[in-house]
């Protein structure tokens, strides 16, 4: 799955001159910049989805016991 990633992104850096030594350092910050992609999409994810609990559970001021709720259907 990697390899189907990377494989545009390398085909668009292949028109830079450079020997290998450039290559495997343009790959390694290739790798590093899609992981550290990865992690801070995971990272905004988690940090959401605590929000959208606090807010859940948040006491909106107003008593919700014995409420009568419907729904219609139009």
């Amino acid at each position: 799955m990697a390899k189907q990633i990377l494989a545009p992104l390398n085909e668009s850096s292949r028109s830079h001159c450079g020997g290998r030594a450039r290559a495997g350092l343009r790959k390694t910050l290739l790798v590093l910049e899609v992981g550290l992609t990865v992690v801070l999409l995971v990272g905004a994810r988690a940090c959401w989805f605590r929000s959208y609990q606090r807010l859940r559970s948040a006491d909106i001021g107003v008593p919700i016991d014995n409420v009568l709720t419907m729904h219609s259907a139009c």
